[in-house]
Parts: structure tokens; C-alpha cells; sequence
């Protein structure tokens, strides 16, 4: 069942025993939610980024050498160049003091739009693999992400804590057990696809000044 902010909102009014009083108005609990909401995301993609990464493929143009993409975005994981071809290569991303100094492509990435220089090579295909951003939940109906589901209680807690503080009550139950949650996501991270860690990825696979090599 999808955990929505209407449940949320319910079951940490529940954990502080504040269903039946005002003192934190539903407006606060939303904002209070959502603090936890971004805590939570951090925590979750710290430990499995990969539940989060998204795609999006893009053509530039030799007049337009920017894509913005339409949503928020954590981090770039990778840029693709002929996404799917056997000319397929990976694009370096360029330091802010190498600006104009790149013989072949290079990206950054400008708050949600991404350049690749030099304009005069920049027209192809492209395919830009990224961590996604937390959403905030605005709407009663609005859901969590269903990769962090599981660990919903995290949100309930910490939620409830922060309007227990306000109210100036004792926090100390609900902080042992968000320990408790943020313990399980940290050890899940460590036991994961244990026979067959992550590696260190092979930089030399190509010259970054003539991909095909």
C-alpha cells in the first residue's frame, strides 16, 4: 500500500500522542514530514544510490549546446555520447577553471541545465544517467517513493520527535528507535550484492581525447 502524507502526518500525530490537539497544525506537520522526507532520502541514497538514478536521452543541435532536464537532480552519474552505438563513449565532465580550454566534449552541469563544450563540437546524441532529487509531498495524496517505503517509519519518527521538541516533551523512545532504523539502513548497504562488491572502474578503458582508441 503506497504511503501517502495524509498517513504520515496520521501515524506521527499518532507516535507524539497528538492526535487530539492543535498544538502542531497540519501545515507545520507537512513541513516537519518533508524535513524528514530529505533526511531519510540521504540516508537511503548513501546507502543504495542506485535505487534513484534515472535517465533521459537528448539531442543537441550546432546552434544549442544545453539540455535542461525537467526535474531536480541529487548527482550525475554519467553522459553518454551516441547512447546504444558501437561509438558509444563516455563524456568527461570540465572544471570551471578549464572553461574553453577542452579539445574534445566535456559537460557541467549548471542547477538543472547541462553544457557540453566546445560548442563547435557539442551536436549529437546523448543519453545523461543521475540521481534523482527528493520531491517534497504537498498533497494529502502525495507518495513516498516506493524504493524507501520500507523504511517509512524513519519519517514517522522523526517527524514526531521534532513536534515533541516544540512542545518541549521527552524524545527519548522515538530517538532510539530512528537509531534503530538508521542502523538497518546502513548495515543493508554493507550486506548488499555481497559477492560481488562494487570496483574501482577502469579510467583507462579509453583516451578521453579520442574515445574510440
Amino acid at each position: 500500500m503506497p504511503v501517502t502524507l495524509a498517513n504520515l502526518r496520521t501515524r506521527a500525530k499518532r507516535r507524539s500522542d497528538m492526535e487530539s490537539t492543535s498544538f502542531v497544525a497540519d501545515a507545520e506537520w507537512t513541513d516537519l514530514i518533508n524535513e524528514a522526507y530529505l533526511e531519510l532520502w540521504d540516508l537511503v541514497l548513501a546507502a543504495h544510490a542506485d535505487h534513484f538514478i534515472a535517465s533521459a536521452n537528448f539531442t543537441l543541435t550546432s546552434s544549442v549546446n544545453t539540455y535542461t532536464i525537467s526535474t531536480a537532480i541529487y548527482n550525475v552519474r554519467s553522459v553518454l555520447r551516441n547512447p546504444g552505438l558501437e561509438t558509444e563513449y563516455e563524456v568527461p565532465q570540465w572544471q570551471w577553471n578549464e572553461r574553453g580550454q577542452h579539445a574534445a566534449i566535456a559537460y557541467r552541469l549548471h542547477g538543472t541545465t547541462l553544457e557540453v563544450l566546445p560548442k563547435t563540437s557539442a551536436a549529437g546524441d546523448y543519453r545523461i544517467y543521475y540521481e534523482q532529487s527528493c520531491t517534497k509531498l504537498s498533497a494529502d495524496g502525495d507518495e513516498i517513493t516506493a524504493a524507501i517505503e520500507k523504511y517509512a517509519d524513519y519519517i514517522v519518527c522523526a517527524a514526531a520527535i521534532k513536534a515533541l521538541q516544540k512542545e518541549e516533551s521527552d524524545t527519548a523512545t522515538l530517538e532510539r528507535e530512528r537509531k534503530r532504523i538508521e542502523e538497518r539502513i546502513r548495515a543493508a548497504s554493507k550486506t548488499r550484492n555481497a559477492s560481488r562488491p562494487e570496483r574501482i572502474g577502469d579510467v583507462y578503458m579509453s583516451d578521453p581525447e579520442d574515445p574510440w582508441a
